[in-house]
């Protein structure tokens, strides 16, 4: 995937966080605004199938795996420094 395909992965991570995030949820705001702006979580998101590659289907799996091993998967990813339990 080229330049415009990872561009158009950020956008859809920033209109999230813009639109569906902010004022809702600051930290999933703060991490839809990191993988907008992580070259190589994008390049991960880009070898995805379209449909998986939404930013609440990302962010359940961030927050179920923090659930599930008591760790900051976002850490793991240097996404953010911490991401709150919600």
């Amino acid at each position: 995937m080229g330049e415009e395909g990872l561009a158009e992965i950020s956008a859809r991570y920033i209109r999230f966080a813009d639109t569906e995030a902010h004022g809702r949820s600051p930290p999933y705001e703060e991490l839809a605004r990191a993988v907008a702006g992580d070259a190589e979580t994008l390049g991960f998101l880009s070898t995805l199938p379209d449909v998986k590659r939404q930013p609440n289907l990302l962010l359940a799996a961030v927050r179920s795996a923090r659930r599930q091993d008591g760790t900051s998967f976002a850490r793991r990813f240097r996404l953010i420094p911490t991401l709150s339990a919600q």
